[in-house]
């Protein structure tokens, strides 16, 4: 027979144990829920400092452009803003990224493309909800049309004319070209993608060449929100879809 005292030792130590079980619990969830708000502040200071980066970039754009002699100034090619020659313009960019949507996994470069997108992009800009979607292709359109266009186009097209090297409208195309390569390699993140970016490139440059610089931005910044609305919505969801099935 067990004796009182020894009652007592049994009772006392599975009353320890399940209170370190609790106490472990509590140190679990506790730990998930630091984890969750570190992500949650990571994603939140990837969308500020992206959009700072952008700013930065049309600024520095601006003032290159002032230090080279570039004309015209960024403000006065800005203003050259058409929105229904620029919504026209973001159609073939919509074709393709319906394109991509429609095919998902069934062809390796969408599949590797979306693996980065699920696995990178997705997480960082769908935590900033509308606004910083829209922050970011704001960002995107101002900041990259600003240096890519609006800047590096005409400096490369004058210094070709002023070296003798081409006439005006061979170094026009020069420095389109040339640009849509940097653009492309700059955004290679799947040699898949690196190609399509220097299509995009291409158009982005064409366009600004016939309808201006602000008419550029604006369909950059127009067919980034768009895209980046159905890519969260759709792979985003699935990709949801997907982690719950594992862990079923």
């Amino acid at each position: 027979m067990i004796n009182m005292n020894e009652k007592r030792r049994m009772i006392i130590g599975a009353s320890s144990s399940s209170s370190s079980g609790n106490s472990n619990d509590d140190n679990d969830d506790s730990s998930n829920n630091n984890s969750t708000e570190e992500n949650g502040d990571d994603r939140q200071s990837f969308l500020k400092i992206s959009v700072a980066f952008y700013v930065l970039m049309f600024l520095g754009s601006a003032v290159g452009m002032d230090y080279a002699n570039v004309h015209p100034s960024m403000i006065e090619q800005v203003q050259i803003l058409n929105l229904d020659i620029g919504t026209i313009w973001s159609l073939p960019l919509l074709v393709s990224l319906a394109f991509v949507l429609v095919i998902d996994e069934r062809l390796e470069f969408v599949r590797e493309v979306k693996e980065m997108f699920t696995e990178s992009v997705i997480p960082q800009v769908a935590s900033g909800g509308a606004n910083g979607i829209l922050l970011l292709s704001l960002g995107a359109g101002i900041g990259e049309e600003a240096l890519f266009r609006g800047f590096l186009m005409p400096l490369i097209s004058n210094s070709a004319i002023q070296n003798g090297f081409v006439n005006e409208d061979l170094a026009a195309n020069v420095s389109l070209c040339t640009t849509s390569i940097i653009f492309g390699l700059l955004h290679a993140i799947t040699p898949a993608y690196q190609i399509w970016a220097t299509i995009a490139g291409f158009l982005f440059g064409y366009e600004y060449m016939n309808d201006g610089l602000g008419t550029a931005m604006f369909t950059h910044a127009f067919y980034d929100f768009i895209a980046f609305a159905f890519i969260i919505l759709l792979w985003g969801k699935r990709k949801e879809e997907k982690t719950q099935q594992e862990i079923i």
